[in-house]
């Protein structure tokens, strides 16, 4: 499993695995049954404690991601198609969130925000309809 993360970024490590491998799951690169590494086995891999990989995985298990059955690994779980349609809203709503406080910050007016984002939209929209 390839799992890139930034030590220079300001988001904690295990925030970082959690989300890189949460998105794995909603993307079916990941998929239920799916064994993941060893906590101990992925920290050496990433380079980082095992204390943050147990971080990462506890937090995934609590958030019904991944279930660990003792002496036999980790796995993916099932996700309900409602679940993952909310869960990726979430994450949407999430980056949205953080360009808002951007804009906030360098004081760009509502307006503003609202025009690039509808040009963002419709030209990644475009994008897509090309790769087809």
């Amino acid at each position: 499993m390839n799992i890139e993360i930034n030590l220079e970024c300001n988001i904690p490590i295990y925030s970082q695995i959690v989300t890189a491998i949460k998105m794995k799951i909603l993307t079916e690169e990941l998929t239920c049954g799916q064994s993941l590494p060893s906590m101990r086995k992925l920290a050496t891999t990433l380079g980082v404690s095992l204390i943050t990989t147990k971080r990462a995985y506890d937090d995934l298990e609590k958030k019904r991601f991944i279930t660990t059955m003792q002496g036999k690994g980790t796995y993916v779980c099932r996700l309900a198609p409602e679940r993952i349609i909310d869960e990726q809203r979430l994450d949407v709503e999430n980056h949205l969130r953080d360009a808002v406080l951007s804009a906030l910050g360098s004081k760009v007016p509502l307006d503003e925000i609202q025009e690039l984002l509808d040009m963002l939209y419709h030209e990644e929209q475009d994008l897509l309809k090309v790769d087809d």
